[in-house]
C-alpha cells in the first residue's frame, strides 16, 4: 500500500472509531475536574477524556471553551482564524475522546489546524497552549511533515487503544501497523518502522497482509544498512520459503540478490538467483533478477558470463519496457562489459546512453568513467579519454580493488597518450610507493609502460618492490624483470651480463607456462652469444 493509500485508510479509520481510541496519560494535562456547560472533563487514574453534545456552535467558541474547561490557554497564529472559525458552525456529538483529538477535529471542522505546546513555568507548574494555525500545505516540506506527523499521531492512537481493546481485530491492527510502518519508513524513521512490523508479525503470523509486513521489514532492513544485514536476509528467505507463491516473494528475491551483492557474495548471488528463476519468470521483476545476474558476473570479473545473461535479457525485454533505474543498469551493463570485452563503440554508445538516464548521484558512475575513458582511449579520442580520467578520479575516490587499478591506469594512459611522459611515470611511482603489496598490478603496468619507452632501469627498479611475492603476482614480476633485462641487454648490444642477472629470479618462477618464456630468453641470449650448448640446454628448458 502507498502513503497516499494509508492516509485514506487514516480517514476511514477517524470516521468510524475516534471514540474508541482517545487516552492520554493524566500526567501529561493540568485538567481540573468537573462539568462545564458545553464540555464535560474526565479524569480517571490513567487517562483524560472530554465529551461534548451541544449543536450549532460557532468553531472558535468550541475551542475557547473547551480550552477554559481544560485549563488551557487559547492562542492563535494570526487574528484572522479567529474570524474565520466565528463564521464556522460545527455540531459536537463526542464521547470519551482525547482532548488534543477534540481540539483538532473541532478547528479541522472550521478549515484551520491546532497545535499543542507543553511547558513549565517558573513555580513548576505544567502550562499548555493551545494554538490554532493555518492548514498545513503539502505543497510545502514543512507542511508535509506537518501532515504525516498528525497521521503518525492518529495511528499511534489507533494503535494503542486496539490493545486494549477486549476483542481487537487482529487483522485490522495487523493492517494498520503496516500503514503506520510506511508513513514511519517515510520520514526517515526507519527502526521504529521495523519494531511496528515486527509487532505485526508476531500478532498475527497467518494474517494475509503478513507477506506484506515480512518485504517491508526487509526493504528497511536493508535500508540500515550493513549492521542490519542479518535481519533483512532472515526475513526475505522467510518470505519466499513460506510464501513463495505471494507477489511480495517475488520483490523479496530480487532484495535478497540486491542484499548478496552489498556483501560481495557474488557467486552465492547467481546461485541464489538462478534456484529462484522459476519464481520470478513472468514477473516484471525478472528484469531486475537478469540485471542482478549480470552485475553479480561482472563483479567477478567474468564478462563473457555478464555478457550471456545481458543477451537473454535482451531477446525477452526491450529497454523501452524497462523502468527508468532498469534502464540505467542495463546501459551501464552493457557498456562496461562490451569494454571488457573490446567492444569500444557498443561501450561508448551504451555508457554514454547511461549517463544520459542517471544523475550525479549515482552509484555506477565511477566504474562508468573508467569503461568509457578506456573506450575513448582504444578510440584514439584522446581529449573525450582525459576528460572520463578526470572525472573518474573526482568521483571514484571510494573505487578499490581492481576499478581503483583501472582508474590510476586509465589517468597515466591519457596523460601518455597526450605527451604528459614524465608527470604520468612520477604519479604512477607515487601510487606504488604508497603501499607496494596493495598496488602491485599498477606497479606491473607502470613496468610495462617504462618498458615501451626503454626504460629499462627504472622498469626493474619498480619491479624491485614486488619481486619478492611468493604468488602469481610475484611470477609475472620476475618475467618481467627478465624481460626487462634481457631487452636492454638487446638495447644497449650487450647480452653478456644478462644471464647472471636473471639466473636468480629464473629459479624463483613457479609457473610453468611463464618458465617457458624463461627459457625461450635464455636460449636467445645464449644464441646470441654464440654459447650453442648453453642455448640448446636452455631450449629444452635447463638453464645455466
Amino acid at each position: 500500500m502507498s502513503r497516499t493509500d494509508a492516509r485514506h485508510r487514516l480517514g476511514s479509520w477517524l470516521v468510524a472509531g475516534l471514540g474508541a481510541w482517545c487516552t492520554v496519560p493524566a500526567q501529561d494535562l493540568p485538567v481540573p475536574q468537573g462539568v462545564l456547560t458545553t464540555f464535560t472533563v474526565r479524569r480517571d487514574e490513567d487517562r483524560v477524556s472530554v465529551a461534548a453534545n451541544r449543536p450549532a456552535m460557532p468553531c472558535d467558541r468550541a475551542l475557547r471553551e473547551l480550552a477554559s474547561a481544560l485549563g488551557w490557554r487559547l492562542r492563535w497564529q494570526v487574528d484572522a482564524l479567529g474570524e474565520q472559525l466565528a463564521g464556522e458552525i460545527v455540531d459536537l456529538a463526542f464521547d470519551d475522546l482525547e482532548p488534543r483529538a477534540a481540539a483538532q477535529l473541532i478547528a479541522v471542522a472550521g478549515g484551520a489546524d491546532v497545535v499543542v505546546n507543553q511547558r513549565n513555568d517558573d513555580l513548576g507548574r505544567v502550562q499548555v497552549d493551545l494554538v490554532v494555525v493555518e492548514v498545513p500545505d503539502a505543497v510545502t516540506e514543512v507542511g508535509r511533515a506537518r501532515l504525516r506527523r498528525s497521521a503518525l499521531d492518529w495511528y499511534e492512537r489507533f494503535l494503542e487503544n486496539s490493545e486494549r481493546a477486549a476483542d481487537p481485530d487482529a487483522v485490522e491492527a495487523v493492517d494498520a501497523r503496516i500503514d503506520v510502518a510506511e508513513l514511519l519508513r517515510g520520514q526517515g524513521e526507519l527502526e521504529a518502522a521495523t519494531r511496528v512490523l515486527e509487532e505485526a508479525y508476531a500478532l498475527a503470523p497467518h494474517a494475509a497482509s503478513i507477506p506484506t509486513a515480512l518485504l517491508r521489514m526487509a526493504e528497511c532492513y536493508l535500508e540500515l544498512g550493513s549492521s542490519y544485514y542479518a535481519e533483512c536476509e532472515r526475513r526475505a528467505r522467510e518470505l519466499t520459503r513460506l510464501h513463495p507463491g505471494r507477489p511480495e516473494a517475488v520483490r523479496a528475491t530480487v532484495l535478497l540478490g540486491r542484499l548478496l551483492l552489498a556483501q560481495a557474495r557474488y557467486e552465492e548471488c547467481i546461485s541464489e538467483l538462478g534456484k529462484r528463476s522459476l519464481y520470478v519468470a513472468g514477473n516484471p521483476e525478472v528484469v531486475d533478477v537478469y540485471l542482478l545476474l549480470a552485475r553479480a558476473w561482472f563483479r567477478l570479473d567474468r564478462p563473457t558470463e555478464s555478457a550471456s545473461v545481458l543477451a537473454t535479457l535482451d531477446e525477452a525485454w526491450k529497454a523501452v519496457d524497462m523502468s527508468t533505474s532498469q534502464r540505467a543498469d542495463h546501459a551501464f551493463l552493457r557498456g562496461a562489459v562490451a569494454q571488457l570485452l573490446g567492444r569500444h563503440r557498443e561501450a561508448v554508445r551504451d555508457l554514454e546512453r547511461y549517463f544520459e538516464l542517471v544523475d550525479e548521484e549515482h552509484a555506477d558512475r565511477p566504474v562508468a568513467f573508467v569503461a568509457l575513458g578506456d573506450a575513448y582511449l582504444a578510440g584514439e579520442r584522446y581529449l573525450q579519454a582525459r576528460a572520463a580520467a578526470f572525472a573518474a578520479r573526482e568521483t571514484g575516490r571510494g573505487l578499490d580493488g581492481v576499478w581503483a587499478r583501472r582508474s590510476s591506469e586509465l589517468w597515466a594512459r591519457t596523460m601518455l597518450a597526450l605527451g604528459d611522459e614524465e608527470r604520468a611515470f612520477l604519479e604512477l611511482e607515487v601510487e606504488v610507493r604508497k603501499d607496494p603489496e596493495r598496488e602491485a598490478e599498477l606497479a606491473l603496468f607502470l613496468a610495462a609502460r617504462l618498458r615501451e619507452r626503454g626504460r629499462y632501469q627504472k622498469a626493474v627498479s619498480v619491479l624491485e618492490r614486488i619481486v619478492g611475492r611468493g604468488d602469481e603476482v610475484g611470477d609475472r614480476a620476475r618475467l618481467e624483470t627478465i624481460e626487462a633485462l634481457y631487452e636492454q641487454g638487446l638495447d644497449t648490444g650487450s647480452l653478456h651480463g644478462f644471464p647472471e642477472q636473471a639466473r636468480g629470479l629464473a629459479a624463483k618462477i613457479s609457473s610453468t607456462e611463464l618458465q617457458r618464456r624463461v627459457a625461450e630468453l635464455f636460449g636467445q641470449a645464449y644464441d646470441a652469444l654464440g654459447d650453442i650448448e648453453r642455448a640448446a640446454d636452455a631450449w629444452r628448458g635447463v638453464i645455466r
